[in-house]
């Protein structure tokens, strides 16, 4: 079951070791925006934007 593999693509990699938080999930219409927003202000971006192989795009 691919879901449940820690060492999955879709996990990040900072992501991998046993669990220790969460990930709140937004859907936005434009991450490049809320990319460039999260820059001005300087907020932490554990990882840059990327392209999913499903067909969304990401931050975190």
């Amino acid at each position: 079951m691919v879901c449940c593999k820690k060492d999955h693509d879709i996990v990040p990699e900072v992501a991998r070791e046993a669990p220790s938080g969460l990930i709140v999930t937004f859907v936005v219409a434009d991450c490049d925006t809320v990319h460039q927003n999260a820059l001005a202000t300087k907020a932490t971006i554990i990882e840059a934007r990327i392209d999913m192989p499903y067909g969304q795009r990401r931050m975190l």
